[in-house]
């Protein structure tokens, strides 16, 4: 009796040779550690699974993206094959270009007649392709806002009356005052020997360099007044700036 009320006091009293109740519960819990590790395995494969299933979607989802992005690239591209004609715009504020540019550029021309005293600007009343920074201030008057060196050109068309000798001049103006040694200084002459209206053309292209926030302008710098005129249906002027 005595020995096994030690047993009872020191054991577990189950018979299974542990001296503690506490290596009695050790034993157990080795006992149950397969379960546990089956419920582990489980849950890992569970998880596992979620994962695969994760990135397979993800995967779709990327691959739906990448045809999508083609399909739009390949739309894009059939849509700038099928631009229509820019209509001619009767504005003073520029339109800017259909086609994305990092360049900056402008066209304008005119279309009508006119009568420019001496000092006076050329009107361009008409837009052409823009883009940068070059905008519209007036049909006269141009603002250049980034600094550089431009290419510009110009075309002008006047009338010369008949039985006279007429020297037309133009030349491009910035903030007011004339570019400098007649660096943009064009001219056009005249020699009539009838009583016949003839059309001549000033042209004149030239690199020049622009300083930033400038006020741009085509003016009379001759004796006489010039008569722009559109013979024919034909432009009366065109002005191109271009950034290089």
């Amino acid at each position: 009796m005595g020995k096994e009320k030690k047993n009872r006091k020191h054991g577990c009293g189950c018979g299974c040779g542990c001296e503690h109740a506490h290596e009695h519960e050790h034993i157990h819990e080795h006992a149950y550690e397969p379960e546990w590790k089956n419920e582990l395995r489980y849950i890992q494969e569970q998880l596992d699974h979620q994962i695969q299933m994760h990135q397979q979607f993800q995967e779709q989802i990327m691959e739906q993206f990448q045809v999508k992005q083609v399909q739009e690239h390949v739309h894009n591209e059939s849509e700038v094959d099928f631009v229509p004609a820019r209509e001619e715009i009767d504005t003073d504020i520029g339109e800017e270009s259909h086609f994305p540019s990092k360049h900056t550029y402008i066209n304008v021309w005119s279309r009508v007649n006119q009568v420019v005293a001496q000092n006076n600007s050329i009107s361009f009343e008409r837009n052409g392709p823009l883009a940068g920074g070059i905008t519209r201030i007036n049909n006269h008057t141009l603002l250049i806002e980034e600094a550089g060196d431009y290419l510009i050109s110009l075309a002008i068309s006047f009338i010369a009356n008949g039985n006279v000798t007429e020297t037309d001049s133009v030349a491009l103006f910035i903030n007011d005052i004339e570019i400098p040694f007649s660096q943009s200084r064009f001219a056009s002459r005249a020699t009539c020997v009838d009583d016949v209206n003839h059309v001549f053309q000033i042209n004149g292209t030239g690199i020049y360099t622009i300083p930033k926030g400038t006020i741009f302008q085509v003016r009379n710098v001759g004796v006489n007044q010039i008569d722009v005129c559109s013979a024919d249906g034909a432009n009366s002027a065109s002005l191109t700036l271009v950034k290089l």
